[in-house]
């Protein structure tokens, strides 16, 4: 039977760790911490992966990759990421100010 040639790629470079149908089965999930905390922002702003994915400038399906931790974001796309996450914090805190102010008028 014909090797796949992605497989056979990253198994040459050591990436598979395990055979299996799908060239992203089995790689090494060498991001995963950075994907873990990228997700985790996201979830919390309550934004869908297509949501966020905009507001960065990548693809669904590379917003997906960065958070399953297989591939590193380019310069670019992790200053983009870093900007949208302060944006999204601060925006957060000052509604949060705003309800706590309204509270103490009341």
């Amino acid at each position: 039977m014909k090797e796949d040639k992605n497989l056979r790629r990253l198994r040459d470079t050591g990436r598979l760790t395990s055979k299996g149908s799908s060239p992203a089965w089995g790689i090494r999930r060498e991001f995963k911490e950075f994907g873990l905390i990228l997700s985790s922002v996201r979830i919390v702003s309550g934004l869908s992966q297509q949501e966020f994915s905009k507001l960065i400038g990548v693809s669904r399906p590379t917003l997906s990759y960065y958070e399953n931790g297989i591939f590193q974001p380019t310069t670019d796309h992790a200053k983009k990421i870093a900007e949208t996450i302060l944006t999204l914090l601060i925006s957060k805190n000052e509604a949060i100010g705003m309800l706590e102010g309204n509270k103490e008028e009341k």
